[in-house]
């Protein structure tokens, strides 16, 4: 396998997490990390709310530099447990930076997507509390929509995992 980043993207319990335990083991050529688990180590970010982000565009920079620090002592590729669109603190659905995935320098993208209904489920079970049904529905459509756009633009490696066709649409 050719070493870089690739993305794992998703919404907040779509399963990415439970994905990685079952499907990746630990003799694979593979690192596996959370981005936010990789901001953390290296700032802590003010909370904004539940699954909000302050400062997007600053998390974004943190996390540049920390791919950077792990990239240069790994011998592995990584798969970066993360999000193509995050939830500013107004609260409006916000794409990560075209510029972000280029510095990145991010080999592609596996987006995973799930019935809202059974995200829902998940965020209750996991964190006492759920994000709206409607804002489910439109991060799934953005990402989509976005790893199109990326695939088109800058020709990276796209994988889409959806449980259901028809589940944005519902």
């Amino acid at each position: 396998m050719e070493k870089g980043v690739i993305l794992f993207s998703g919404v907040h319990g779509v399963g990415k997490g439970y994905f990685i335990k079952e499907n990746i083991k630990d003799n694979d050529d593979i690192i596996c990390i959370s981005a936010s688990e990789l901001i953390r180590q290296y700032q802590n970010s003010e909370d904004a709310g539940y699954k909000k982000v302050k400062d997007v565009e600053g998390n974004q920079e943190i996390l540049l530099n920390a791919l950077r620090c792990m990239e240069m002592s790994a011998d592995k590729s990584i798969l970066l447990d993360g999000h193509l669109c995050i939830i500013n603190s107004n609260n409006e659905v916000e794409t990560i930076s075209e510029s972000f995935i280029l510095k990145a320098q991010i080999k592609g993208v596996i987006l995973l997507q799930e019935e809202v209904s059974i995200i829902e489920q998940r965020q209750k079970g996991r964190d006492g509390i759920c994000l709206f049904t409607e804002m489910i529905k439109e991060i799934q459509c953005k990402e989509k929509l976005y790893a199109e756009l990326l695939f088109k633009s800058i020709k990276y490696r796209l994988r889409l995992y959806q449980a259901n066709v028809d589940m944005i649409n519902s």
